[in-house]
């Protein structure tokens, strides 16, 4: 899959791929300023595939990520969480990206009680909506029970209270 989406990516995408996977760094990632903030990196997280990306709007935070995620697509199942708006969205850049996947292989949940891809054979990615994370929800109970390597937390910093994962 990281071949097909590789030749897409433009090339500060695949600095931050790189940085990802590797802990590449590049000067217009990290500038002076800062390293003045006071905050350090964590170096043995770096090039572990956990980043947050912050890119402006329409600069292709959506390819990117996946393009992260393909890498590590041995330890897939990929779970994605995001806002209910853009559940659908998703599995339509699931195509366009990584056009060798099945659409089949996509799984969308669609309420509380839809816990079927726990039972599909097949399925490499799982849509979740962060309304569905819930105390009630047996889609909350079954990703936590699940322990997914691979996340994809869209708009996180609308939804950072079910983000981390075993906190009802």
């Amino acid at each position: 899959l990281l071949c097909q989406i590789l030749p897409k990516l433009r090339p500060f995408q695949r600095e931050a791929l790189e940085f990802a996977v590797t802990g590449t760094r590049y000067a217009r990632q990290f500038t002076e300023s800062s390293s003045t903030t006071g905050h350090t990196t964590h170096d043995f997280l770096v090039g572990q595939g956990r980043l947050l990306l912050a890119d402006e709007m329409g600069l292709g935070k959506s390819i990117t990520s996946l393009a992260i995620m393909s890498f590590y697509e041995p330890e897939w199942p990929l779970l994605i969480l995001c806002p209910a708006s853009l559940r659908y969205q998703w599995p339509a850049e699931i195509e366009r990206f990584l056009p060798g996947l099945p659409a089949t292989s996509t799984y969308v949940c669609s309420g509380f009680q839809d816990v079927a891809w726990t039972m599909q054979a097949g399925v490499k990615i799982v849509v979740v909506t962060y309304s569905l994370f819930q105390q009630r929800s047996a889609v909350a109970h079954a990703v936590k029970d699940f322990g997914f390597k691979c996340a994809i937390a869209d708009e996180s910093h609308n939804h950072i209270a079910v983000v981390i994962f075993g906190s009802f």
